[in-house]
């Protein structure tokens, strides 16, 4: 499978996998599938630009786009990364990724899982509070 998110490298124009390997990458997916109910929500110091086909995430610090750390997103990583909105769950956003390209909802869920941790890990999405209806 195609990898979701890629980082510009030190070679200009080139894009290398991102991610994590070994025991804690599957334990922190565990850890998510687990919790379905969690939601995240996109930073606020990260600008996306749609350029040609792709969509690419610069993450903003000092008011200037960090150019080292440019992501570019495929079609199901761009369609995962608009679902973010702070009010999906884990669950809905991985129901909706099965739905959308056919896939099971076990493929989904473990590939949806993986995606949203390496955004995580490179600090584009963090984890979001339920927000509670008032009474």
């Amino acid at each position: 499978m195609e990898p979701f998110l890629k980082s510009k490298t030190e070679i200009p124009g080139e894009f290398s996998e991102i991610g994590q390997t070994g025991s804690t990458a599957g334990n922190e997916r565990n850890r998510m599938m687990n919790e379905t109910c969690q939601m995240f929500c996109r930073d606020e110091d990260v600008v996306q630009r749609r350029i040609g086909n792709d969509v690419v995430l610069v993450p903003i610090t000092h008011q200037f786009g960090d150019l080292e750390n440019i992501f570019a997103l495929n079609d199901t990583a761009a369609y995962i990364w608009q679902q973010i909105d702070g009010q999906r769950s884990f669950a809905e956003i991985y129901r909706l990724v099965a739905s959308q390209y056919d896939i099971a909802e076990d493929v989904a869920r473990s590939d949806v899982a993986d995606y949203l941790r390496e955004l995580e890990l490179s600090g584009l999405i963090h984890g979001a509070a339920r927000q509670t209806p008032a009474p």
